[in-house]
Formats: structure tokens, sequence, C-alpha cells
């Protein structure tokens, strides 16, 4: 009985019970500020978010090249399907045209894009003012950012963006969904709506940057709506 080897179903021996009490004590206390550490350090979701409680609805001009957007006196909405997918076809035959877009609104920073309602709901003809002519403004730039889908990043996911989203933004990028690359500029972050040189949709070619922290040089074309960025080139930053 005087033997100190601990049995499990024998009481711990005290000398034991004093010694292992300050070591749980101590890797408790360095579990909880590591779990802080790494809470801390992990990317905050930012501010987007998906108000799917009800649908709105907006009046403007389509727009279908070179992506799915609503053009309205205002501001320019950018147009999705369900799921991972663009809305160019559907917005094909009204291009160029007034229409009233209905939706669920995604908004982060003021920009906002609308997913569409099923069926003839979500698009219907109307008579829209025509625009009035704008000079569109062609800037070179070199641009420090991130290429991102951005229906998950205006908040249909948290966090949309990073190396963790990588996957899921390609897939939404192949279905469609307009790619937007985001990019801190005199201490302001803008969101630009990202194209090829020739301003046609991002293909392939592009989707492995997109994640990740890169420097694109193009050109940025201003004056009508959202800023398209064309990129000439892309590659990593550290």
């Amino acid at each position: 009985m005087n033997d100190p080897h601990f049995i499990g179903w024998f009481p711990m021996p005290p000398a034991l019970r004093r010694f292992l009490l300050p070591l749980a004590l101590v890797a408790v206390a360095l579990g909880l500020i590591l779990a802080g550490g790494l809470a801390y350090s992990q990317r905050p979701p930012g501010p987007g978010r998906w108000d799917d409680s009800h649908e709105v609805s907006f009046d403007g001009i389509a727009v279908a090249e070179p992506y799915a957007m609503l053009r309205t006196p205002t501001e320019t909405i950018l147009l999705v399907e369900a799921g991972k997918f663009g809305a160019k076809d559907r917005l094909l035959p009204f291009d160029g045209n007034g229409v009233r877009a209905t939706g669920t609104l995604l908004e982060r920073d003021g920009v906002k894009m609308l997913e569409l309602a099923d069926g003839d709901a979500g698009l219907q003809a109307i008579e829209v003012k025509a625009e009035s002519a704008l000079e569109e403004v062609t800037t070179p730039v070199t641009l420090v950012g991130e290429l991102v889908d951005s229906k998950c990043y205006l908040g249909a996911m948290k966090p949309g963006g990073g190396k963790t989203h990588k996957g899921c933004a390609i897939l939404c990028l192949r279905g469609g969904i307009p790619p937007l690359f985001v990019a801190k500029v005199d201490g302001t972050v803008g969101y630009y709506l990202a194209t090829d040189s020739h301003g046609r949709p991002l293909g392939e070619d592009h989707f492995e940057f997109v994640g990740e922290r890169v420097t694109v040089t193009g050109q940025l074309v201003t004056g009508r709506g959202r800023p398209i960025l064309k990129i000439d080139s892309v590659r990593r930053s550290r």
C-alpha cells in the first residue's frame, strides 16, 4: 500500500496530485492563449452581407458584356443567377434595353449584386430613359491586391477571399460569376471588374492567381458605371 506507483482504481497519490495540478493549470492557460492568438490572427470576414429575407427590384439598362450588370442612373449592380452561375445568358435578350431586375441583394462597401429571382419575375422589360453620353477614361495602372469571385466576396460566404477560398472562387468564376480585383489605392479599398486585356471575361490562365496577393498591370477604364480593370499581366507578390 506504500507503493507510489499510480493505479487507475486506487486514489491518486498526494505527491503526484501536487505535481500534476500546476502542470494542468499551466497547460490550460497556454491553450487559451494559443487559441486566442490563432483567432486574432485569422483574416477578418469583412462587412459583406446577403439580405435573402426578401426580394428587391431595380430599374435600369441591361448590360450583358463583359459581365451581366444593371446600370441605373446612380450605380451599377452586378447580376448573377442562383448558385455559382453568372446571368449573362439570361440578360443577352435584353442587352442595351430597359429592364426591371428583381432578386435578393448582396452588398459590401457600397458594391451591390442582385441574385435574380427565378423565371420571368427576375427580369422584365420596361421603358427606361436612355443613358446620357458618358466619356470613358482609360488610365495605365499597376495595382497590388487580390482577385476574388464577387458573389462570395460581397456576402455569400464569410470569408469570401484568401487561399482557403481559392477552390470555391475558381468554381464560381468558371460558372460566370464576375471577378473583382480588390486593391487599396491611396488608403481606400477599390473594387474593379476584372477582364483580360481585350475587355473579355477572364479565362483559365488567370484563375491560378485567385485568392492570392498579386501585382497586376493593365488599363483602368472609368466613366461608365463600375470601373473595369483590363489586365495585361499578373504576377504573385510577396
